[in-house]
């Protein structure tokens, strides 16, 4: 127990050093006031595609909309971009790297979730039961 407690403590140490690393930046605030001034800078943002076109790819994150200046292959409305690039100006992004979410796999991600949480669920209460009157779990008897 004390390694498994150890582990999760160092799961927190390892998030919170690279906690900068899954926000958005620049934000979206920072670009909704002053594009201009971000271009050139890194930009790191989850995205949504809206429109798919034949050199490029328009995409939402939040309340910005900008355009991916080359098309990403195998790549369609709704899915999601995980982008990694450099501010443009008007409201486009040359992508480095990006990668995408289909909108199929998020439906399957959610399907397997709910699976194994029910399948968690039947796994738990096949040893205990609820105690209404005291609102507790007490374990079940063995002699079933």
């Amino acid at each position: 127990m004390v390694v498994l407690i150890g582990l999760l403590l160092g799961q927190f140490v390892h998030y919170g050093a690279v906690a900068a690393q899954h926000h958005d930046s620049p934000s979206t605030s920072a670009l909704s006031t002053d594009y201009t001034e971000h271009v050139g800078e890194n930009l790191y943002r989850w995205a949504r595609v809206t429109e798919v076109r034949p050199n490029s790819v328009r995409v939402r994150s939040g309340r910005l909309e900008f355009t991916l200046t080359r098309r990403i292959p195998n790549v369609k409305p709704g899915d999601s971009l995980q982008i990694y690039g450099r501010v443009a100006p008007n409201h486009r992004v040359v992508p480095i790297e990006v990668v995408v979410s289909d909108s199929t796999g998020l439906v399957s991600l959610y399907l397997l979730s709910a699976v194994g949480l029910l399948v968690t669920v039947g796994l738990f209460l096949r040893e205990w039961t609820v105690n209404w009157t005291t609102v507790t779990f007490t374990a079940r008897g063995r002699d079933r």
